[in-house]
């Protein structure tokens, strides 16, 4: 059991990083008001 909860959890940490790179350059400007 605990192999497959890993398995999720990495595939949920994938599908993340994946929508933070989708989303990022849809707004640039805010994230440069941030910095």
């Amino acid at each position: 059991m605990l192999g497959i909860s890993w398995l999720f959890l990495m595939l949920l940490l994938q599908d993340f990083a994946v929508f933070c790179n989708d989303y990022e350059p849809k707004y640039p400007e805010r994230i440069r008001n941030q910095n």
